[in-house]
């Protein structure tokens, strides 16, 4: 935990407007949409006796790419009697989210299963009650058929189609929880998940837990007037890539007290730079911060380019990263966004002591 001894928080928390209403043209008026804090990328209609769910591709003008119906009689082309007792996921990322609303149980296979570390879920796949949907990650057709799972969960990542599945039969249901560029956006999906499943006032508590401790970190990191500067990404075949300023990753930066050197930048998806802009554009940023898959140390920066070893970051040993073979960050930490910011907050203003780094850590904790 973060100590907060030392700061007195003081918050202003405003009203959002309300979002536009449905067109009244394309829907009955008997209905509620339920509201969204932050996340974008889905919507759910509640009527008298079900719910309509819609999920949009937010790297494409916000378009809807999916609708479904859970519960009631039939009225949209998909149509869920009742909640899904069993799932398949093509994701590990959706793994996380069931396992939060302790829904492990109706997991009975997904894509990538020995790269899960979600413990509940590990546990479904040790005792063989959830089976891999085919090899290197992709759903092997005959494996999802035979298990027969009421729904199958999937990313249409870079446009990949499903046509074949839904073809075949299966019934599937889309998450763009990825394209989502705030951190409280993605953990925000546990409440499409709580009211995909039944579990709406479940969803809903943990997802204000996780956004009171994340507002409450992200008021601490506000009383600091220096901002130190931070820069992100990897060296590629002369190029430099990092994260842009409107992703995710970002936000949890800016909201950790830091400016990102790429704010400039504001475009979806990564930055690609030569090389000799980025080091010029870094060369007095105060912190370098990666994603590796083992432990980072100075050399192996340095290995990686040796022109790096000029930058600031480096030479003071500004370096912080994310060992993914250890911490669960693409599944577990999408639904502890605080967790990630405290450990930010506590790089970048070391005057707040972190007991313990959970995700993010200084290279100084390794050597």
């Amino acid at each position: 935990m973060i100590r907060f001894s030392s700061f007195i928080l003081i918050f202003f928390i405003a009203c959002s407007s309300p979002e536009k209403t449905e067109n009244k043209s394309e829907e009955p008026t008997h209905f509620v949409e339920i509201h969204n804090d932050y996340a974008k990328g889905f919507k759910i209609l509640q009527y008298p006796d079900y719910k309509v769910f819609k999920v949009f591709d937010l790297n494409q003008g916000f378009s809807e790419i999916h609708r479904f119906q859970v519960g009631g009689e039939a009225k949209e082309k998909h149509h869920f009697e009742a909640y899904p007792k069993t799932v398949a996921c093509n994701s590990t990322t959706q793994t996380s989210y069931l396992a939060k609303l302790d829904l492990a149980n109706q997991l009975i296979a997904t894509s990538w299963p020995e790269l899960i570390m979600n413990q509940d879920v590990k546990k479904q796949i040790e005792k063989g009650e959830c089976q891999s949907l085919g090899a290197n990650g992709e759903i092997d057709l005959e494996i999802a058929l035979s298990l027969d799972p009421d729904i199958l969960m999937v990313y249409p990542y870079e446009n990949l189609s499903f046509e074949r599945y839904e073809q075949a039969g299966l019934d599937l249901v889309y998450t763009t929880t990825y394209q989502e560029e705030h951190p409280l956006a993605k953990a925000e999906w546990i409440r499409f998940f709580g009211h995909l499943f039944g579990e709406e006032e479940k969803a809903d508590s943990i997802f204000k837990t996780i956004e009171g401790d994340y507002t409450l970190y992200q008021g601490t990191a506000s009383f600091f007037s220096e901002k130190p500067k931070v820069f992100t990404g990897s060296f590629l075949n002369g190029q430099w890539y990092a994260p842009g300023a409107n992703s995710s990753a970002v936000q949890s930066i800016k909201d950790a007290g830091a400016e990102y050197v790429f704010e400039d930048i504001g475009q979806k998806g990564n930055v690609q730079l030569d090389f000799e802009v980025m080091l010029e554009k870094c060369a007095e940023a105060d912190f370098y911060g990666k994603l590796v898959s083992d432990i980072l140390e100075v050399q192996n920066i340095e290995q990686q380019e040796e022109r790096l070893s000029h930058l600031k970051s480096i030479q003071e040993g500004g370096v912080f990263y994310c060992n993914t073979s250890e911490s669960d960050y693409f599944g577990d930490a999408l639904l502890e966004p605080h967790e990630i910011l405290a450990d930010l907050i506590s790089i970048f203003h070391p005057e707040v002591k972190r007991e313990e780094f959970k995700y993010f850590k200084p290279i100084s904790i390794e050597n």
